[in-house]
């Protein structure tokens, strides 16, 4: 049998990994599809640093509405809470019930932020490449979950979440300095669904139309920080011929 195609082997072993957005700088991944050491230590980096924000950010809205709840109609426990409505196989989520949830709807990169700051990584030196922030908008639903005669409940808490948003469209660490030091700040829209889209987005979330209010929390910036590659360091060879 003929000897292995070293070339080949070469370029299995060794092949550069192009991120899925061309912003990205490439960064050395091995055949069997292990990333090269540069880029395992940045992605580890950038999932201590940035991978536990999103929740974050719904529990501040939730503290700080829970809050003005407080403030004004006198409860003692929370009434917004971070949660499903529905567990896994399709059961209610029991803690849910009577209160005002929120929860993630779906997540958009937010494409103005990245042109308005630029794409294009950190490069330092020509050796050290880094991720750029990321900007994301989150569409948070804020759903009444009363039932029965609670139902007068729902209208009032509802009604008095909008108002509350609405009165504090922007978080930063300035007015709310709990804010998670990874975020720079959140600023909250509310949406307008027609029909056939709270249709669609309530049949995803189980079928059952809950009072509810759409927003889009705008500008969550997930700061990678992390190194992403590394470019070996290339000097020109000696060419010149020493004396003997």
């Amino acid at each position: 049998m003929g000897g292995p195609d070293r070339a080949g082997n070469l370029q299995a072993i060794f092949r550069p990994h192009q991120d899925l957005d061309a912003g990205y700088p490439p960064c050395w991944t091995h055949g069997d599809g292990r990333h090269g050491t540069a880029c395992t230590e940045g992605a580890s980096e950038t999932l201590d640093r940035g991978g536990v924000v999103i929740d974050r950010v719904l529990g501040h809205l939730a503290t700080h509405l829970n809050g003005y709840y407080r403030r004004h109609f006198q409860v003692a426990e929370d009434v917004a809470v971070v949660s499903n409505l529905q567990e896994v196989g399709g059961a209610p989520v029991v803690p849910s019930a009577n209160k005002v949830v929120l929860f993630l709807s779906s997540i958009e990169r937010d494409t103005l932020a990245h042109r308005a700051t630029g794409s294009n990584p950190a490069i330092t030196h020509g050796i050290a490449r880094s991720m750029p922030p990321v900007y994301l908008n989150l569409l948070v639903m804020c759903a009444a979950n009363f039932s029965g005669s609670h139902y007068p409940e729902a209208l009032k808490f509802l009604s008095s979440a909008i108002v509350f948003f609405q009165a504090n469209a922007v978080f930063d660490h300035q007015n709310t300095p709990d804010l998670d030091a990874r975020l720079e700040r959140l600023a909250l829209n509310m949406e307008n669904l027609s029909s056939q889209e709270m249709h669609s987005l309530w049949s995803i979330h189980g079928g059952r139309y809950l009072p509810s209010a759409l927003f889009r929390v705008r500008m969550i910036t997930l700061d990678a920080g992390g190194m992403r590659g590394r470019d070996p360091a290339v000097s020109q060879p000696d060419t010149g011929v020493q004396a003997r």
